[in-house]
């Protein structure tokens, strides 16, 4: 967003002024809003006050020039794509995609892959950062599809079952690590509901028994034959719910009981070689309560597809309760039909591209992020894990989207650049890489399908030339657009590409991660029941640190799971009193360099010791063009 003091005669208009910057600076520094101003608001200092700018409009753009509807052919069908992707009736062709109209990355992947389908065109996903509205990204399809440049990939296609069945690369990377550490639960996922009402157990299992059916990957088994894994569907595996009765005990009684089979179910591994890999066990407290814990692997499941679980639950179980037949269209394709598609056609030279691209970002990568634990690190890891949640306020919240949008960036990409900025001030690295799963659907066929489709993107910024937080996200924004338009590489083969120093003790080429959860979540709603998620027992994780973040300006939470074998719980929380320290600061001294950060008392030392190294180095440099 630019905010602008203008001659208070000036009739320019917001795409007038967007013309003209377009045609001076970088493509993604162009602002795609315009606030007029009488003059800018300044601290005591005489700097500009950024957190005394008003909030754009949200319908800044339609309240500027009235609501424009489309006008052609790919306006119409930009238009429908973004209703039926944002879930909203009415979008102006200059509406801005994530600052009027709420979107964010994920959507924007959708959007994407809906226009590939539309208009036979592959569009980057940068397309829609730089051209964020209706109007100017149908400008971008029309001169695209003058070029006719040929679709990259074909669209996914069922194939015979008469042959051996591939797994997917993140198949085989888990089933591998299955293999070195077979009695664990590391990829174990749990989830459950608390149902409040008299349920009708048929209904339930006749849902539970369609789901199944519709979705191949859940009658699905692991096996190997000379060298070789794949999967082998049983066409009439049916799940079995377990009925345990807790009426016997009381209140309290039964609480822990739950809790110690929540736990219990969440710690118990799988043997890939022998299904099901979905656990059901529903735990009766009495007529009208009950609890329902699920247990899956990871192998054939992620967070995107426990969201098309539970939305195919509520409509299943409803029309099973009225006696009626489901009423769910059937798959097109099947995930092993994605495997077979991604391992035929994810290779040469639409990969070589790709992993050239993460040689370069990986190239300055430490092997292990310096973040210095409150013990040594075990020779072998133990996956054992607790976490911290916190919550970010609404004034905060509104604060660090508004800063967003000012910089053209997103919630992601601020909540990235802060943590990014707390691990530098405690390592002193200069390259700090952060893991960040990627939902990986980004073709249609892909969204109505449950399966294993997350993809780890390696997030690597350079911070080491104490720049302000407002050039840290400008760089921020650059990474993660880039390792978007190479998500396809899946993250074990960049690990098998660099060949990194293996070690039992910690994660190959990141340490730490985070997540922006913004899947499409779906509240379970069965007739007649009031439901409430529930814990599904302990996790464990795979990396030292691991940071969740969700909501938006209406108020923010978070988790930091952690190693515990690492770290003790009073330090994990002063490492989250600094991170809500830092996005205090950085919503109201953006162009303050990074190491006048304020941090707690105790990391200061820290942060002096950074400034020193970088002095050193910047002395050296001198001594270096000197000689």
């Amino acid at each position: 967003v630019a905010y602008v003091v203008a001659d208070p005669r000036s009739k320019v208009s917001g795409e007038e002024m967007r013309r003209y910057v377009k045609e001076r600076v970088p493509e993604y520094m162009v602002p795609s809003g315009y606030v007029r101003m009488t003059g800018l608001p300044l601290t005591e200092n005489g700097k500009v006050d950024y957190k005394a700018l008003p909030e754009p409009d949200r319908l800044a753009s339609a309240s500027q020039s009235g609501f424009v509807a489309a006008r052609d052919d790919v306006e119409r069908r930009l238009t429908e794509i973004w209703s039926e992707v944002l879930k909203i009736d009415r979008v102006g062709i200059h509406d801005s995609f994530f600052q009027e109209l709420g979107g964010h990355s994920l959507l924007a992947t959708q959007v994407v892959s809906r226009v590939r389908q539309a208009f036979q065109l592959d569009l980057p996903l940068r397309s829609i950062f730089e051209a964020p509205t209706i109007a100017e990204l149908a400008e971008v399809i029309r001169k695209a599809r003058q070029q006719a440049v040929p679709l990259s990939l074909p669209p996914i296609r069922p194939i015979s079952r008469d042959q051996q069945l591939p797994l997917s690369f993140s198949q085989q990377r888990l089933w591998f690590m299955s293999q070195l550490a077979p009695g664990s639960a590391l990829y174990v996922i749990p989830f459950g509901f608390q149902m409040k009402g008299r349920i009708n157990l048929p209904a339930l299992e006749q849902s539970f028994n369609e789901i199944v059916r519709r979705h191949e990957v859940l009658r699905t088994r692991f096996a190997a034959a000379e060298g070789q894994v794949f999967q082998v569907v049983d066409s009439g595996l049916r799940p079995i719910l377990r009925i345990i009765d807790l009426e016997r005990l009381g209140p309290s009684e039964r609480e822990a009981e739950c809790q110690r089979l929540a736990s219990e179910k969440a710690q118990r591994p799988f043997d890939l070689s022998q299904g099901p890999f979905l656990h059901l066990s529903l735990l009766r407290f009495g007529s009208d309560e009950q609890v329902m814990l699920l247990t899956a692997h990871h192998i054939i499941t992620d967070g995107w597809s426990i969201a098309v679980l539970t939305r195919e639950l509520g409509r299943t179980y409803e029309a099973f309760l009225h006696g009626d037949r489901s009423q769910e269209p059937e798959l097109p394709v099947q995930y092993a039909d994605y495997a077979y598609w991604q391992r035929r056609w994810l290779q040469g030279e639409v990969i070589d591209a790709q992993l050239d691209y993460w040689k370069r970002q990986m190239e300055r990568v430490p092997r292990v992020l310096d973040l210095t634990g409150d013990r040594p690190r075990p020779t072998v890891r133990t996956f054992r894990s607790d976490r911290q949640s916190f919550t970010i306020p609404p004034p905060l919240s509104e604060d660090l989207v508004s800063l967003s949008n000012r910089e053209g960036a997103t919630s992601f990409m601020v909540l990235l650049a802060a943590y990014q900025t707390l691990l530098h001030l405690y390592t002193g690295g200069d390259t700090i890489c952060v893991g960040s799963p990627v939902a990986n659907r980004n073709r249609a066929e892909t969204e109505a399908l449950i399966g294993y489709f997350v993809n780890i993107v390696a997030l690597c910024t350079d911070l080491g030339d104490n720049p302000d937080f407002r050039e840290v996200l400008s760089r921020v924004r650059e990474v993660t657009l880039g390792a978007y338009a190479n998500q396809d590489l899946p993250f074990e083969q960049i690990v098998e590409a660099l060949q990194p120093e293996r070690s039992l003790s910690y994660a190959p080429l990141v340490q730490v991660t985070f997540t922006f959860q913004n899947a499409p979540a779906e509240a379970l709603q069965l007739p007649g029941l009031l439901l409430s998620p529930v814990g599904g027992g302990d996790a464990t994780i795979e990396y030292d640190l691991s940071l969740i973040m969700a909501g938006g300006a209406e108020g923010m939470a978070g988790s930091l799971v952690y190693d515990t074998d690492l770290f003790d719980a009073a330090t994990i929380s002063r490492m989250v009193d600094d991170f809500i320290l830092i996005l205090n600061h950085v919503v109201t001294y953006p162009d303050s360099p990074l190491l006048e950060i304020p941090l707690r008392k105790g990391e200061k030392e820290k942060v002096a010791e950074a400034a020193l190294r970088l002095q050193l180095s910047d002395q050296a440099e001198q001594l270096d063009c000197q000689i």
